[in-house]
């Protein structure tokens, strides 16, 4: 009877072994590779330092925008275009200009130098200027891209108060140096000046293309160059205590 019983319980064992095995199945390896994220797309921008909006007058308003901008990125950027948008009072759009700048191509770091001279047209009086917004367009550095940065030295100015009016003008002096084994035209510099009072604020600008004819600075030459800034606002003129003059040039000759 023990044997019997014994020999029941051996069988019902191997039956239950039997079905164990029978629907146990091996954990499947997961062979899934993790899909790879593609490298988040980097926002162009330079970093606003400085900017002053100058606008006067009545009847014919004039005045200028003038940035100091710097390249926080770990590469190059070129400057594809620059304009400002500006506003009156009550937030409505009056005009846009663009904007003349050094360097165009910015590297890590370095700091670009941009003004424009908008006459404004459609607004009446200096005191219903509201605000400027400023629209960059940048891209990434090629490798055919050039520029060519000039030195700037021996910077002189001299200063005309009118005794009529509210006007004044400033007239420009300095020396440029081409340190580039490129070849330069004295008719393809582009120039900015800024204006800066005497705490070092920066308070106004310049922008110009050099007209000088005939003129080509081979690596290690200079040249001597001459600016009039006309029918400025004249508490500003008064104000200027110092200038800082960028030049360059991108198709040179």
């Amino acid at each position: 009877m023990i044997k019997q019983m014994f020999g029941s319980m051996a069988i019902i064992f191997f039956i239950i072994l039997g079905a164990f095995f029978i629907f146990y199945e091996e954990p499947e390896e997961d062979t899934a590779v993790e899909e790879e994220k593609e490298p988040e797309e980097v926002k162009l921008e330079l970093n606003l330092l400085e900017r002053v909006d100058n606008l006067w007058g009545e009847g014919t308003v004039d005045g200028h925008t003038a940035l100091v901008f710097r390249n926080d990125h770990n590469f190059p950027v070129h400057i594809d275009g620059m304009a400002a948008d500006y506003f009156d009072t009550d937030g409505y759009p009056f005009d846009s200009d663009s904007f003349r700048f050094v360097p165009e191509i910015v590297q890590p770091g370095e700091k670009v130098y941009a003004v424009n001279s908008p006459i404004f047209g459609d607004l009446q009086f200096a005191e219903d200027f509201g605000e400027s917004v400023i629209n960059v367009v940048l891209s990434e550095k090629k490798d055919y891209m050039d520029y060519v940065t000039l030195a700037s030295k021996n910077i002189t100015f001299r200063k005309q108060l009118y005794e009529s009016g509210n006007h004044g003008s400033i007239y420009i002096s300095g020396v440029l140096k081409n340190n580039e084994d490129e070849n330069v035209d004295g008719d393809k510099i582009s120039m900015v000046g800024l204006y800066y009072d005497d705490s070092g604020e920066l308070i106004g600008g310049f922008n110009t293309l050099l007209h000088q004819m005939s003129t080509r600075l081979h690596q290690g030459e200079e040249m001597t160059f001459n600016y009039e800034h006309l029918m400025l606002d004249r508490e500003l003129v008064h104000r200027i205590h110092s200038i800082e003059v960028k030049a360059g040039c991108s198709a040179c000759n």
